[in-house]
């Protein structure tokens, strides 16, 4: 990797074309690991921790509520990282006008 000074004496490479940017698929693979992840242990790891602790009563077998916790807050942090992808999105676009007015009155 060139140094900043390498950059400097070789402008040809400074470019913001070749910078390494992570794909959109790989980006998406890393959030639904993460919300699966953050799911699952509020799902069944802090409510086996609740009813080891007798905080939660044990429910039967037949009606047992962690699998539609687990998908409910997967969704929601689904829909919340989306959310705020959507807002920072949106932030960008508004600071580029900006910049771009600001070059535009020079």
């Amino acid at each position: 990797m060139p140094s900043l000074l390498d950059q400097e004496l070789y402008p040809q490479t400074n470019d913001l074309e070749s910078a390494n940017r992570p794909h959109t698929l790989s980006v998406l693979i890393v959030l639904m690991f993460a919300a699966v992840t953050i799911s699952y242990v509020f799902a069944y790891g802090a409510s086996g921790a609740l009813v080891a602790a007798n905080i939660l009563a044990p429910w039967p077998p037949y009606d047992d509520p962690r699998p539609r916790w687990m998908v409910t807050s997967f969704v929601l942090l689904l829909g919340s990282f989306t959310l705020v992808t959507l807002f920072f999105r949106m932030l960008s676009r508004l600071s580029m006008r900006r910049i771009d007015a600001i070059v535009d009155e020079a």
